[in-house]
Parts: C-alpha cells; sequence; structure tokens
C-alpha cells in the first residue's frame, strides 16, 4: 500500500503503458468507418485503384441491413455504398464517386454473389477474378 502513496507517477505511468501495450494490437487490426470500428481481418479488398479502396466485410449484415460495401479514398473520406449504387453513408467526392457507380454496375452480379457468401463467413476471394 505504501509503493501506492509514495509513487503514484510511476504506477500511473505503468499503468498507461499496460494499456497502450493491449490496445496496440486492437489500432493495428480495426478501421473506422462513418464512426464505426471495424476489425480488418473480417473484411477483403476487392477493389484498389485511383487512391480509392473498396471492401467487403465478412458477416456484415446487421448495421446496414442491405449488401453494400466500403469505400475508403486517399484524402481520407469513407462512404458506405449499397450494391445497386446507392451511397448510404457518407461521401467520397465527385470523380470518385463514378469510379464507385461504375465499378458497382459492372460487378453487380458478382458483387451480390460476393455478399452472399461474405454475410456467411465464406471466403469471397474466389470471386475476385470476376470484377473488372
Amino acid at each position: 500500500m505504501t509503493e501506492w502513496i509514495l509513487k503514484p507517477n510511476i504506477i500511473l505511468a505503468k499503468l498507461s503503458k499496460d494499456l497502450e501495450t493491449q490496445l496496440k494490437p486492437l489500432t493495428s487490426t480495426t478501421t473506422t468507418v462513418g464512426g464505426r470500428l471495424y476489425n480488418k481481418k473480417t473484411a477483403d479488398k476487392i477493389f484498389d485503384s485511383n487512391g480509392i479502396v473498396i471492401n467487403m466485410f465478412y458477416e456484415d449484415n446487421k448495421q446496414h441491413n442491405i449488401p453494400h460495401i466500403h469505400i475508403n479514398n486517399k484524402q481520407g473520406e469513407q462512404c458506405v455504398v449499397s450494391l445497386d449504387g446507392n451511397f448510404i453513408e457518407g461521401n467520397v467526392g465527385g470523380r470518385a464517386e463514378k469510379i464507385i457507380s461504375d465499378f458497382v454496375v459492372s460487378n453487380k452480379e458478382t458483387l451480390q454473389n460476393m455478399w452472399q457468401d461474405a454475410v456467411q463467413g465464406k471466403n469471397i476471394k474466389p470471386h475476385k477474378q470476376n470484377l473488372f
């Protein structure tokens, strides 16, 4: 008990270091989209071009209740887009929105097949070869 009274700064520093050590793996395996925290290990990157990254998350049918993809651009803007091309949440700007819309329209059937597998926790990587 004396240690707590005599050395509070040392104990606080130790607690901070312990907390930092525990949180580091969490922050390196998570991402925030639309203010919500997602586990990166549950996502597959399905498109990465022109500074736009599109991910599909596994078992992600609870938040938006419709098939969708998550988009990040190089400016750090994020959005969620339904598989029919409607922007559900967020904004990534005009040029990026055109690229995303074209991608969704061109790949609608493949994206729907990927979604069906993703919400069941199945591997979606085999579908990636069908994307263009």
